[in-house]
């Protein structure tokens, strides 16, 4: 047992600072806006957000389909990846 919660922790890192719940971008016809999403993710860092919490408490991840959180969080991971680098 002992050793599946020791690998389990190396998957994860530990958060801290300040967790953002952005909203999600959309246009004026509701589809996703991902093209917004790198320059939201410099935005955030740069106001010393360093971590985002999406399609969680604005409530519109809810009314977003599978595919469309699946593309938001894509999205996301590769605009903060480039933060990263």
């Amino acid at each position: 047992m002992k050793n599946d919660q020791t690998n389990s922790s190396k998957k994860h890192r530990e958060l801290s600072g300040l967790v953002a719940a952005p909203f999600t971008p959309l246009r004026a016809d509701k589809t996703l806006n991902l093209a917004l999403i790198s320059q939201y993710a410099s935005w955030l860092a740069d106001n010393g957000v360093s971590a985002v919490f999406i399609c969680g408490t604005t409530g519109e991840g809810f009314s977003l389909t599978t595919d469309e959180r699946r593309h938001l969080a894509e999205a996301w991971m590769a605009g903060l990846a480039r933060l990263a680098s």
